[in-house]
C-alpha cells in the first residue's frame, strides 16, 4: 500500500494547483487565451 501514497500526493498536489491557476485565470476558458496567443505568433 505504500506505493500508493507518492501517487496520492501527486494528485492531491495537481489538483490544488490546478485549482490556484483556475482562480487566478477566472471564469474564462484557458483554452481560449492559449489559441489566441497561437493565432497571434501564427500571424506573424
Amino acid at each position: 500500500m505504500d506505493n500508493d501514497q507518492p501517487l496520492a500526493g501527486a494528485i492531491l498536489t495537481a489538483m490544488v494547483i490546478a485549482a490556484v491557476v483556475w482562480a487566478t485565470l477566472g471564469p474564462q476558458p484557458v483554452h481560449e487565451k492559449v489559441s489566441h496567443e497561437h493565432h497571434a505568433i501564427a500571424g506573424r
